[in-house]
C-alpha cells in the first residue's frame, strides 16, 4: 500500500509498506515526491526540448515550400502594379505547381495579349492618320478632276441644247465628258477609263489635257481620227496594256453627226415625230483604246435633224443593280428615252 503525507514544509512525502505473510514483520519505506517523480520530470523536460528543436527544424524546412508559393505571388503583385502603369513587357518566371503555375502562365498570356492589342491600336491610329491624309489628297484630286468637266450641266451651244449630269461611283473616278463649240461646229466627247480611284483619274486627266490641246486647233482641223489616235498612243505607252479607255467622240455640224466609238456603251439616237425611227441604239463596234499600238476605230456620219436627241452614258448607269441583283440594262434605258420627251425629263426619270 502507498500513502502521501505532508512534511509540514509543503512537500509531499510518499510512503509505502508491505506486511510479510506468516510473520509479524512489516517493511515500510518513504520518499519525497520530487525524488519519486524525478525521472518523470526529467523525461518531460527532455521531451519538451526535443519538441522545441523539432518545431524549429520544421519551421526552417517549411520555408522552402512556402518560398515557392510566396515568391510567385509577390511577382504577380509586382507585375500587376507594372501593368496598371501601362508596362506590358514584363514576364513572370513560370514556377510552382498546379493552380499557381496556371495563374502565372495565364498572367503572362494576358500581358502578351495586351501588347498585341496595344500594337493593333497603334496600327489603327497610324492607318486612321494615313486615311485622313489620303482623304484630303483624294478631295484635292476630286476638285482637280471636276475642273476637267464642263462648268454648266445645261448649255445652249449653237443649234444644240445639252443637259448632263455626273455622279461618280467613288471620290476619284475614270468617267469624263466635255463639250466645245466654235463657229457652228460642236465637238463632244465621253470616256470611261478602266477601274476606279486615283489611277483612273490620272488617265482621265491625260485625256482631258489632250482634248484641251485638240480644241485649240481651228475647227476645220478637228479630225476625230487624230484625237482617237493620240489617246490610244498615250494610254498604250503609259498603261502597258493594264489600262484602257472606252470613248465616243463626235462633232455636230450642218444637221448631221460624225461619230467614232472606241468600245464605249452604244449611244441612243432618238428622232422627232414624223421620222420612221424613234429611239435606237447605235451599235458602232470597235475595241477600247490602249490595248494595241494601232486602233481600228472608224467614223460614221448620220443625219441629225432638228428635234433629234442623242443620249451618251457610261456603263455605270446600265450596270446598276436592284436589291435582287438584276442590272438595269441598256434595253430599259432605250425604253425610258423612247417614252419621254424633253432632255431634262429623260434625265430626271433615269436618275
Amino acid at each position: 500500500d502507498t500513502s502521501a503525507t505532508d512534511d509540514g514544509t509543503g512537500s509531499q512525502i510518499y510512503g509505502a509498506y508491505y506486511e510479510l505473510i506468516d510473520s509479524n514483520l512489516v517493511i515500510f519505506a518513504e520518499t519525497f515526491q520530487k525524488e519519486a517523480l524525478a525521472s518523470l520530470y526529467e523525461t518531460i523536460r527532455n521531451s519538451g526540448t526535443i519538441f522545441f528543436i523539432i518545431l524549429i527544424i520544421a519551421l526552417i524546412l517549411l520555408q522552402f515550400p512556402l518560398r515557392r508559393i510566396i515568391n510567385p505571388i509577390k511577382d504577380l503583385a509586382h507585375m500587376a502594379e507594372e501593368v496598371a502603369k501601362g508596362n506590358f513587357t514584363g514576364r513572370i518566371l513560370e514556377r510552382g505547381q498546379g493552380e499557381l503555375h496556371f495563374l502565372t502562365h495565364a498572367f503572362n498570356e494576358m500581358c502578351q495579349s495586351l501588347i498585341d492589342r496595344d500594337k493593333s491600336i497603334q496600327e489603327l491610329r497610324v492607318q486612321e492618320v494615313e486615311k485622313i491624309a489620303l482623304e484630303g489628297e483624294m478631295a484635292i484630286a476630286r476638285n482637280i478632276q471636276s475642273n476637267f468637266l464642263p462648268p454648266h450641266a445645261k448649255q445652249k451651244l449653237g443649234l444644240l441644247a445639252i443637259n448632263s449630269t455626273y455622279i461618280p461611283a467613288s471620290q476619284c473616278a475614270g468617267d469624263w465628258y466635255n463639250v466645245h463649240h466654235e463657229d457652228g461646229h460642236t465637238l463632244f466627247v465621253i470616256a470611261d477609263v478602266s477601274g476606279h480611284g486615283v489611277g483612273s483619274s490620272m488617265y482621265t486627266a491625260m485625256i482631258a489635257g489632250l482634248f484641251d490641246l485638240f480644241i485649240r486647233r481651228p475647227h476645220d482641223q478637228w479630225i476625230l481620227q487624230d484625237f482617237v489616235n493620240e489617246v490610244n498612243s498615250v494610254i498604250f505607252s503609259l498603261g502597258k496594256r493594264q489600262w484602257h479607255v472606252t470613248m465616243i467622240i463626235g462633232i455636230h455640224k450642218e444637221g448631221e453627226l460624225e461619230l467614232m466609238n472606241a468600245g464605249h456603251t452604244h449611244p441612243i439616237l432618238k428622232y422627232p415625230k414624223g421620222y420612221e425611227l424613234k429611239a435606237k441604239r447605235l451599235a458602232l463596234a470597235a475595241n477600247p483604246l490602249g490595248l494595241e499600238a494601232e486602233t481600228s476605230v472608224k467614223s460614221v456620219t448620220i443625219p441629225f435633224p432638228a428635234g433629234s436627241s442623242l443620249v451618251l452614258y457610261t456603263d455605270g448607269l446600265t450596270e446598276t443593280s436592284d436589291p435582287g441583283g438584276n442590272q438595269w440594262g441598256s434595253r430599259k434605258l432605250s425604253k425610258v428615252v423612247n417614252a419621254h420627251e424633253g432632255r431634262q425629263e429623260v434625265l430626271d426619270v433615269i436618275l
